[in-house]
């Protein structure tokens, strides 16, 4: 129902100012982002750049031997026996699967586009 309010509101080219710390609603919702960290804006972006952005993020789950190395990571966010990598493209995100796709310590890894939460630093 929020939503629909929002997509209403949005036809009738109301601004409207959203704030919270669930990234996938906000993501699904708004036209921009701004992520405020100290009370400075850290992440300024549109809804449409974030959608055509070249990076992307490769997802890997793994088992507590995994680690892995490459020039072209951008950045990585480690979890528990999860980890993500940033790439430049999609290109070397492909390269850097098919390099560890077979490694005994990975469960499985995906590649998928970047969201707020990936620029915003946060644990998606």
């Amino acid at each position: 129902i929020f939503h629909d309010i929002l997509i209403e509101l949005k036809k009738q080219n109301k601004i409207i100012i959203l704030s919270s710390h669930q990234y996938q609603p906000v993501q699904d919702s708004c036209d921009r982002f701004l992520y405020l960290k100290n009370g400075d804006i850290t992440v300024n972006v549109t809804r449409q750049k974030l959608l055509n952005a070249p990076e992307r993020m490769l997802e890997i789950e793994h088992t507590d031997g995994f680690y892995y190395k490459n020039k072209a990571i951008i950045k990585t966010f480690p979890g528990k026996n999860k980890v993500r990598f940033l790439f430049k493209n999609a290109e070397e995100a492909w390269k850097s699967a098919e390099e560890i796709r077979n490694s005994k310590d990975v469960i499985s890894c995906r590649i998928r586009n970047i969201n707020i939460s990936d620029l915003t630093g946060a644990d998606a």
